[in-house]
């Protein structure tokens, strides 16, 4: 998302993240803050949804066959297969386009004529990472609200909260426009979105940690090469046109699209996961929700220590439990996901 003069200071903007050891946020209610375990000192996530210096490193990057291209990347443990269902932009009137992309909110209380975000809704503060990819600050949410309850639906998609208000609608948020419009996001809605199912590729980056970095493997978005996460560039209803913003030189991708991932993992009792990018992100373990940071942002991360969350979600040594992750890129002009973990995660299988 572009920046304002009003808001320069309140975007998520990143270049290169070093994981650097930040405190560890968790669930509400659940544990304390403790030092991170990720400290590869390596390579990064890269520009949020308004541009930034970033890394143009290798990788392996999943193809649309199933396929990867391998360039020197070590230690690869494993594919997940996540299901991405590609929108297309916002047009008033068009029953085809799912208004919760691009039809953005005006500034939230307190800030001037031309803000662009964010719009964070979380119910708990997160960490906003800066400029130069290392710096990182605790924020809070513009908005401080949930999109979705805390207990994942019994089809295993999380559950638009209708009983939330925003500017006097009942039953929206700032960001989002109803249960209806929501509910098309992780489910096939023939007309709205098209869905492709891609592999997801963890490194091995030592030391126990489980890598997925789209600033490695990404594809380099146009204009300053910066790697982002552009899976369905090509794809489904083709790439952002050019027309909806003359302005924006990175433009030239596939900007809206939601993305799923289902897997599983025997617990240990000592893992931790983190999750770093751009818009929404909704984690849950054991079908509880553990990260939670919902709106149109630039890239947030927040880290949950499974040990502090376990007696809250139910966790117990030796048994299995389910990880399912749900992400929405809803704003140009960035697109970023990175998960670190040392969770020993199962290979995810599509939803049925």
């Amino acid at each position: 998302m572009r920046s304002s003069a009003s808001s320069t200071s309140r975007l998520v903007l990143v270049g290169l993240l070093a994981l650097p050891t930040l405190g560890l946020l968790v669930a509400p209610g659940c544990g304390t803050e403790e030092e991170s375990l990720f400290e590869d000192g390596g390579a990064s996530s890269s520009s949020s949804s308004s541009g930034g210096p970033g890394s143009d490193g290798g990788g392996i990057q999943g193809n649309s066959d199933g396929s990867t291209n391998d360039s020197g990347t070590s230690g690869q443990i494993g594919v997940i297969t996540v299901t991405l269902r590609d929108f297309q932009h916002w047009i008033a009137g068009d029953a085809t386009r799912n208004p919760d992309f691009e039809n953005v909110p005006g500034p939230p209380p307190g800030e001037g004529a031309g803000y662009v975000g964010p719009w964070t809704e979380s119910r708990e503060d997160y960490v906003l990472v800066g400029f130069d990819g290392t710096s990182t600050t605790t924020e809070a949410p513009e908005y401080r609200t949930s999109i979705v309850k805390p207990d994942l639906g019994a089809d295993g998609k999380p559950v638009y909260d209708d009983a939330n208000t925003f500017e006097g609608a009942a039953g929206r948020t700032a960001t989002t426009h109803g249960k209806a419009a929501f509910d098309q996001w992780f489910n096939d809605a023939p007309g709205i979105n098209m869905k492709v199912e891609l592999p997801l590729v963890l490194d091995d980056l030592g030391n126990g940690v489980y890598s997925y970095d789209s600033a490695r493997t990404g594809v380099p978005r146009e204009g300053d090469g910066v790697r982002q996460f552009f899976p369905l560039d090509g794809q489904g209803f083709g790439n952002t046109p050019k027309t909806m913003d003359p302005l924006l030189a990175n433009l030239d991708h596939n900007y809206h699209f939601t993305m799923e991932l289902h897997t599983s993992f025997t617990y240990a009792g000592d893992e931790t996961f983190r999750f770093t990018g751009d818009d929404d992100i909704f984690v849950f373990i054991n079908k509880k929700i553990v990260i939670d940071i919902g709106g149109i942002h630039g890239v947030a991360q927040k880290e949950v220590s499974l040990p502090a969350v376990a007696a809250a979600i139910g966790l117990e040594v030796g048994k299995d439990y389910a990880l399912d992750l749900f992400q929405a890129e809803r704003h140009i002009t960035g697109s970023n996901v990175r998960l670190d973990t040392t969770i020993k995660l199962r290979p995810g299988t599509p939803p049925s």
